[in-house]
């Protein structure tokens, strides 16, 4: 038994150091972890942009599974505050969406094999800089990368990139109607 945890301990250990030095950014550079994600920079409101994606996906024609709102999510176990069950919350201020989408085809792969719900598409809106800043995935990238490391078959990989591409094409146009309006 001890044997077993050893060879699960030294794989976890190296991607314990291996994880930063991964997400390190050069300057001008995406991290590792970014490649795979557009950023768009919106000079207006945070609220306003907020209030407007879940129209503009509905337009791309996506579909809006759900919505976090980070600032009623806590950060640990215990509740701040005196009332038993209240709600932890994060750092006061802190003001961030996630919007979980999906489209028909994914809907359609859900129902075939529900382990493809983890594909649902994601895409945060919050402030930076004083700018309203909304950052998404582009599932073509990550299925290249799962492809380039051997972890899915190529023509798997083939087969799920025209639904992919046709995602980011109607993210991408919902992020449009967001910047325009």
């Amino acid at each position: 038994m001890k044997r077993f945890f050893m060879l699960l301990a030294i794989p976890a250990l190296s991607l314990g150091l291996a994880l930063p030095l991964i997400a390190q950014e050069k300057a001008g550079e995406k991290s590792e972890l970014h490649k795979g994600c557009e950023h768009v920079t919106i000079d207006r409101p945070l609220n306003d942009v907020i209030r407007q994606v879940p129209e503009a996906l509905r337009g791309a024609g996506l579909i809006l599974a759900g919505e976090v709102d980070w600032s009623r999510l806590g950060a640990g176990a215990m509740p701040h505050g005196k009332m038993p069950g209240e709600t932890p919350r994060l750092e006061a201020g802190l003001n961030v969406r996630t919007f979980l989408i999906a489209d028909d085809y994914m809907v359609n792969e859900v129902r075939k094999d529900p382990e493809k719900a983890l594909w649902l598409g994601k895409l945060a809106v919050f402030e930076k800089g004083g700018k309203t800043e909304i950052v998404y995935g582009k599932p073509t990238m990550h299925i290249e990368t799962l492809k380039k490391a051997g972890i899915i078959p190529a023509e798997k990989a083939d087969e799920h990139m025209k639904p992919a591409q046709e995602y980011e094409r109607r993210i991408e146009q919902a992020v449009k109607t967001v910047e325009k309006k």
